[in-house]
């Protein structure tokens, strides 16, 4: 594989992308616990409650109908959050907290591709757009999908940045996420 054509960027401080992406989940999680947008997250929510209730964490369930929709990790991770602050709308962190990893990875790889400023600017575009907020406000899998793409793009391109010797940890990064 080939690097991308943009000139070579110095690292760069991590701080200020971790600064955007913790603001805009404390803004994301003000009245978190108000009722949602959408009628549907109570569906993924529903899934997550049967698989800590049958403790069959690998099968998703729907109203005991297989549930093969979307990749479990959002059940997953819901469920972990019921484990946490129990079964109520406080289980949407998992959206907040993925919805921040999308503009943390968003902020580092603008500044990655073209440089610092353009990479915090871009994470504050992206922050305060009316759908991303609308994802991290809502229990689905959509944000996890946003974070997942973001962080292995930023992944692949440190990796074609990289010498050879550190070029497979972040490959590595990339299938993970």
């Amino acid at each position: 594989a080939t690097a991308p054509s943009s000139p070579r960027r110095s690292p760069c401080s991590a701080a200020p992308a971790a600064v955007v992406a913790v603001v805009a989940c404390t803004f994301y999680a003000i009245h978190l616990n108000q009722p949602g947008f959408f009628d549907n997250e109570g569906r993924y929510a529903e899934v997550a409650r049967q698989m800590r209730q049958t403790g069959d964490w690998i099968t998703p369930r729907l109203d005991d109908t297989l549930f093969l929709n979307k990749p479990p990790l959002a059940y997953w991770l819901t469920g972990a959050a019921f484990a946490l602050f129990g079964r109520n709308e406080w289980a949407r962190l998992v959206s907040v907290l993925a919805v921040g990893g999308g503009v943390f990875a968003t902020a580092r790889l603008g500044a990655l591709l073209y440089g610092e400023a353009t990479g915090l600017l871009t994470a504050l575009f992206a922050a305060s757009t009316f759908g991303l907020i609308l994802e991290a406000r809502t229990l689905r899998p959509d944000a996890l999908l946003i974070a997942s793409v973001t962080t292995a793009l930023l992944c692949w391109a440190h990796a074609a940045r990289a010498d050879r010797d550190r070029r497979m940890r972040w490959l590595i990064g990339l299938y993970v996420a």
